[in-house]
């Protein structure tokens, strides 16, 4: 029984790559002759790794740096750039092998395009992937490897075709996998960059939302019936956000390159937060005044800000519930962050991992603004001018609106009122000093609990010495009293000798 399986074993490979089609069809065969054997196991097609290099097309790497040498991000380790692989070979990961590396999958697309492709999986009903499915995958690869070559050759548009016709390739098949839906989204994403570098933006803008399925763009007014397609890649979906980010400030749109930025930038893209910074040092002033207080944009004497809505707004009905863990809430409260729910704040999503930069660049940038004395008039002018339903307005956006007393509101409102630019200015300066001070003692803290050792020896080796070189203490009340005593010893043995 061995002996067969091991000839058989060795048959199917052979058939395997001569004849690719017959090769399912055999497989399927030889599984049903050895389970009526009684087998405990059945073989396998080992398909062939894409070694090609269409699998390494990584478009988002020159977009995102915005090198003029374009053709790297198609860069590949692999040979065999132009073969064209059979259909066996193109059998894909089961959904389990590939369903946590998904991010990893596409970003590493032209380092180790081998490791995309492994055996076919059994089905539930124990037969192999059909053919169609894998001639769909064979298709999407060739037309992506024609995309490949327009996009090197800078002929955008007609790449960002090829790349839309292997997506499309890739929804027309009805047995698609979790492995397959990024490999969608990866088409997706290469035809936004085309669309991008093209200056196609609207179109950039529905291929980054025909992958996030997030409400936005195209699939804003019809729901797409692929909704499966929605990619659960954090690396697919930053890039994403990343690039309509750049498409949306094409079209001029800030407030929604802004908030797109701030959602990459939130699921760990570091460029995104390049972006996000470069984007809020370009506001203006006035948005930044107006940012002081978000209620007063539909008075014509404070304009709305694009940088402050993006900071408070939530990113979309899918990513912000992921991030901050939060549904519901009033946009400040989801910035500072909710203490009886045991949620996260925004800020502290900031604070940590690769979006720590981003709050350094808000304060920092806030700090400048609060230097100049035109800052310092507005928010004069705004406070003295408030009213109760503008605090009470302030008040329901923390939360505090159940809170508050009208005897508390009146007692704000005369502080308010009373505000003048020469006491924000004293407050500034306080602050800022209290700040100095206070970093000064972590800073000295943190030297002490570094060098602790070395300032414990230096201590006990000064200590040493001292106890060491120093004369003893002597009191000098009881040294004159023992030499008078010493003197009158003396003088009484000489009065005795005469």
């Amino acid at each position: 029984m061995l002996a067969l399986l091991v000839l058989l074993t060795l048959f199917l490979r052979v058939e395997s790559i001569k004849q690719p089609l017959s090769s399912l069809n055999f497989a399927k065969r030889s599984a049903s002759a050895l389970s009526s054997l009684h087998l405990s196991s059945c073989t396998t097609i080992r398909g062939g790794s894409l070694e090609n290099g269409e699998e390494s097309m990584n478009l988002q790497g020159a977009n995102d740096s915005e090198d003029a040498n374009s053709a790297e991000e198609f860069d590949s380790n692999n040979k065999g750039h132009g073969e064209r692989k059979t259909t066996s070979e193109l059998i894909p990961k089961s959904d389990e092998a590939s369903g946590d590396n998904s991010g990893e999958e596409i970003s590493s697309l032209g380092s180790n395009a081998s490791d995309s492709f492994e055996e076919a999986p059994n089905t539930a009903d124990g037969n192999m992937l059909d053919a169609t499915t894998a001639l769909a995958i064979e298709t999407a690869t060739n037309l992506r490897l024609e995309g490949k070559a327009y996009h090197d050759q800078g002929d955008f548009v007609k790449a960002a075709d090829l790349f839309e016709q292997a997506a499309d390739t890739l929804l027309a098949n009805d047995e698609i996998s979790a492995r397959l839906s990024e490999e969608y989204a990866t088409c997706r994403l290469h035809q936004a960059l085309c669309q991008l570098k093209s200056e196609k933006y609207e179109l950039c803008i529905d291929a980054c939302s025909d992958v996030l399925q997030d409400g936005n763009g195209r699939d804003d007014e019809t729901k797409s019936k692929f909704a499966t397609f929605a990619s659960k890649s954090t690396a697919v979906k930053s890039r994403a956000y990343h690039r309509r980010a750049k498409a949306k400030v094409g079209l001029g749109d800030t407030a929604g390159a802004l908030q797109d930025a701030r959602t990459a930038a939130f699921l760990g893209d570091a460029k995104a937060v390049a972006l996000y910074g470069k984007l809020m040092r370009e506001s203006s002033s006035s948005e930044i005044s107006s940012a002081l207080n978000p209620m007063l944009g539909s008075q014509p004497t404070f304009p709305s800000s694009a940088l402050f809505e993006s900071l408070l707004q939530k990113s979309g009905p899918s990513d912000a519930s992921s991030l901050t863990g939060v549904n519901g809430l009033s946009p400040l409260s989801m910035l500072m962050g909710n203490g009886s729910g045991g949620n996260g704040s925004m800020l502290d999503a900031l604070g940590s991992g690769a979006g720590g930069g981003l709050v350094k660049s808000v304060l920092k940038n806030l700090s400048k603004r609060l230097d100049e004395k035109a800052t310092h008039e507005q928010i004069s002018n705004f406070l003295q001018n408030a009213n109760k339903n503008q605090l009470r307005s302030l008040a329901s956006m923390a939360g505090l609106n159940d809170l508050l007393q009208d005897n508390q509101l009146d007692t704000l409102l005369s502080i308010c009122h009373g505000v003048k630019p020469k006491h924000i200015r004293r407050t500034v300066r306080t602050t800022k000093v209290m700040v100095y001070l206070v970093k000064l003692i972590r800073r000295c803290f943190k030297v002490i609990n570094k060098y602790k050792t070395v300032i414990a020896a230096l201590l006990i080796l000064q200590w040493t010495k001292s106890a060491t070189f120093r004369p003893i203490p002597i009191n000098k009340k009881a040294a004159r009293q023992a030499a008078k005593k010493a003197l009158k010893e003396g003088m009484k043995a000489t009065r005795w000798m005469f």
